[in-house]
């Protein structure tokens, strides 16, 4: 949960710095919108680029090794980016795709952890746990930056990029602490089993690895089901991007809205809370109706198809919603659903 929670702090960090570069708020633009297109849809690139190679990565090297030297590779590059002032546009896009690379390597790999090493009666809150990390790193990111930004950069001059190098120094010792574990302990039976069947493929030492991942895209290509998961996936996380972005804004501007620093913690609770009791509860389900075990994942299918149905009335029901309160309950609705169809996803 904390490797989760870790990864995704940065996505949280770069939503404030996108804010305080198109300066949402009124204060003069530094940058221009390219900037924070960098931030934030750059990691996004690199992250869908790593979950790509992420398996191939597994089968070529230990899952130990692996993970230690992307959580080395993502706190070297966040590091980087903290330390720059002005930072050449090609350089933040760069890093910001170095660090989603990373970033992808432990996201792909730790379900597959649980699953092999989680009791069997409680794989369902196991699972829930680690998925979690991902709205709390975001929301910590969110936090630290925000307080960085308003309350320190006057007086100490720290702002947003203090947060990435907060970041980068609490990935140091969590990778030490990885390294400490027994290889046994990390090591997933599955990706061994896997790594066997593609050496008795006998492929070619030259352009193996390039190969084995054409024809996996391929194959997964022609499968309606992964297609269509993996689109909804796509329009899940670019709408929760922008709500990240956006939705404190928007909140604050509506009527009947708090003051602004009153609307931007209520928002920030929001977007902590609600993801989090939906990923819960949709492992929770999830768990009840047998998704998670093989020859059952039907239900799986049906409670996300359920959540998804859910999840497209707030479009349609927004524009018609117009005051501060109203507003808040669709989004945390969106939210919630979105939450909850997660744990289903890669059972599907």
């Amino acid at each position: 949960m904390l490797i989760v929670a870790l990864v995704h702090f940065d996505r949280g960090a770069c939503a404030v710095a996108a804010m305080d570069i198109t300066a949402w708020d009124g204060h003069t633009v530094l940058h221009s919108f390219s900037y924070a297109v960098a931030l934030l849809a750059w990691h996004s690139v690199g992250l869908a680029a790593g979950t790509v190679f992420a398996g191939a990565a597994f089968q070529q090297a230990s899952a130990k090794a692996v993970l230690v030297m992307a959580l080395l590779v993502n706190a070297t590059a966040l590091a980087l980016l903290g330390l720059q002032g002005q930072m050449h546009f090609v350089l933040m896009s760069l890093l910001r795709a170095v660090s989603g690379f990373a970033a992808s390597m432990p996201l792909v790999f730790l379900p597959l952890w649980v699953d092999e090493y989680a009791p069997s009666e409680s794989q369902a809150q196991w699972m829930a746990l680690v998925q979690m990390g991902a709205p709390v790193g975001q929301f910590a990111g969110f936090l630290v930056a925000s307080i960085l930004t308003a309350s320190l950069r006057e007086h100490n001059g720290l702002d947003w990029r203090f947060a990435l190098l907060i970041q980068a120094s609490l990935l140091l010792p969590l990778t030490v602490r990885v390294m400490l574990v027994p290889s046994m302990q990390v090591e997933v039976s599955s990706i061994h089993s896997t790594r066997a069947r593609v050496d008795s493929l006998s492929l070619p030492a030259e352009g193996g690895m390039v190969r084995e991942n054409r024809e996996m895209l391929q194959g997964i290509s022609r499968n309606p089901l992964n297609v269509s998961l993996s689109t909804t996936l796509v329009f899940l996380h670019a709408t929760a991007a922008g709500l990240l972005l956006w939705a404190a804004p928007y909140l604050a501007l509506s009527p009947f809205a708090p003051p602004p620093l009153g609307a931007l913690l209520i928002v920030t609770v929001v977007l902590l809370a609600t993801p989090m009791l939906g990923t819960y509860s949709g492992a929770l389900i999830c768990d009840r109706l047998d998704g998670f075990k093989s020859g059952h994942h039907a239900g799986a299918l049906r409670m996300a198809c359920a959540f998804l149905v859910v999840a497209s009335i707030p479009g349609p029901l927004m524009p018609h919603v117009h005051s501060f309160g109203p507003r808040l309950a669709v989004i945390a609705l969106w939210l919630f659903c979105a939450g909850a169809f997660l744990p289903s996803a890669p059972v599907c």
